[in-house]
């Protein structure tokens, strides 16, 4: 079988671009599996920057948000390359990641893709897609439209965004399959190195782990209240906040803070995976997600997560199973947080289960290889093809 896999120059998701996020390991996950792969991409049209200045005026004079990402122009620059690119493929099939690479392709190959959420539960969710404009707005429900009418098969992550396609863009039930999503790292530990980091873990301090890119965004200082109500209530605890810059300088001194680790470089990758296997739990008191990759890294290496029930967030932590979920606008989610670490923290038994759940959890669901296979099946079932 063979595959193309559509990432304008200008997608996050551009496996060429991007070796450290989801694009590229659906992408050698799939050629593990024996599909070849390639990539139709595009070089970045003129038009970005016409339209790049476009949404700068646009906020200055109506103080709206134009989404840069959902400029027709620019997706239609894009597909018409890509477009060339399938015709002369012998592709049996479009593997995307979301509507914006698929809305304008012309092709009569078969399309499937996979998202994490839908624009209707962003908008007025992330800050990112907050106050949209009104021709901005007409754009993405339309883009999300095409997408989900030309998909054959459509690949959602959570419960919240399988929802919104069904009551909101109205997409048949048989076009949908709930796949979670994977943990993004080149390789994971195994059972007996997992037990390894659960017995080498302090018994005298409680180490905590925060990953992600927005300080405010992923609820740094949430974390860092958890943090300090464990110290207030006499214990030693520390905390590493990887992947953002502080918005200011007065970092409390048991908190850590690494802004950028690349898990392409192996010095970088052997960092992370040090500060992430000695940690006794993840802290992912985010804002808005939808879903929560960091959930999915953090559970390969058997460390349950602490995280906010919000948008997709509950459908990657499994309450008890690899963590526990709070509604952190209750006055007192930061005390009830503190409270289920220091039980676990005291009760090394229980906590070794709960590792070993989470690790579990991990080899079951949360592994691109477990995912890649679930869609591939889905994929040569819909296209008829008998292995």
């Amino acid at each position: 079988m063979k595959m193309i896999y559509p990432a304008p120059s200008t997608d996050f998701t551009n496996p060429l671009k991007h070796k450290e996020l989801i694009g590229n390991y659906i992408v050698q996950t799939f050629e593990k599996f024996g599909v070849e792969v390639e990539i139709g991409t595009s070089p970045i049209p003129i038009l970005k920057y016409y339209f790049y200045i476009y949404k700068k005026i646009y906020w200055l004079l109506f103080h709206k948000n134009y989404l840069l990402d959902r400029a027709i122009p620019v997706l239609k620059s894009s597909a018409k390359s890509i477009s060339k690119q399938i015709e002369n493929s012998d592709a049996d099939f479009i593997f995307a990641f979301g509507t914006l690479p698929i809305a304008f392709l012309e092709t009569n190959k078969p399309i499937y893709f996979i998202t994490d959420g839908t624009f209707e539960v962003m908008n007025d969710y992330n800050p990112n897609y907050a106050n949209v404009c009104e021709h901005s707005y007409k754009n993405a429900e339309m883009l999300e439209n095409i997408g989900f009418s030309k998909a054959r098969k459509i690949f959602l992550s959570s419960e919240w965004a399988i929802q919104s396609a069904l009551n909101h863009y109205k997409v048949p039930s048989s076009k949908i399959v709930h796949t979670y999503l994977g943990a993004n790292i080149p390789n994971s530990p195994s059972l007996n190195e997992v037990k390894q980091f659960i017995d080498e873990r302090s018994k005298e301090s409680i180490n905590l782990i925060l990953i992600g890119k927005n300080w405010q965004g992923k609820g740094a200082d949430r974390a860092i209240a958890i943090n300090k109500e464990l110290i207030n209530r006499g214990y030693i605890s520390n905390l590493h906040i990887i992947g953002c810059k502080p918005p200011q300088d007065n970092i409390p001194p048991n908190v850590k803070v690494i802004e950028n680790l690349d898990k392409t470089i192996p010095a970088e990758l052997d960092e992370f995976q040090k500060i992430l296997s000695n940690s006794h739990f993840m802290l992912f008191p985010t804002h808005y997600d939808t879903f929560g990759h960091v959930v999915c890294e953090a559970s390969a290496y058997g460390v349950p997560t602490i995280a906010a029930l919000t948008g997709g967030v509950g459908d990657a932590v499994k309450e008890g199973v690899n963590g526990f979920l709070f509604d952190y606008n209750e006055p007192d989610s930061i005390q009830k947080s503190a409270d289920i670490i220091l039980q676990y923290f005291n009760n090394p038994s229980d906590y070794e289960q709960l590792c070993l759940s989470t690790y579990q959890r991990y080899t079951e669901e949360l592994n691109w290889d477990t995912i890649v296979s679930k869609m591939l099946k889905v994929i040569k079932e819909d296209l008829n093809i008998v292995t």
